[in-house]
């Protein structure tokens, strides 16, 4: 299981920057099977990954290594019949 936390930042709109701003940030998804790999476009040989340990954050890694995990499953998430804001008391 992986949690993130949510920072506030204000942010450009990724349309508003130059590509060399947003290439950090933007990542090939490739099909291992039933998994995924995220490479890196600026950095070729970067993959996203998570560690065997918990509480530690996402990163990136250029080794395939048992410590990390770089193969991920994606599912579906469901569309909520209302968003919170549209909640009443």
């Amino acid at each position: 299981l992986i949690s993130f936390t949510l920072q506030n930042k204000k942010l450009m709109k990724p349309a508003d920057q130059k590509e060399s701003a947003r290439r950090p940030f933007i990542f090939y998804r490739s099909q291992v099977g039933s998994q995924n790999l995220l490479e890196s476009v600026a950095h070729p040989g970067w993959f996203v990954c998570t560690s065997c340990n918990c509480n530690e954050p996402v990163g990136v890694t250029d080794k395939h290594e048992h410590k990390k995990h770089i193969e991920f499953s994606f599912h579906p998430v469901c569309k909520p019949e209302m968003s919170p804001s549209e909640v009443s008391d």
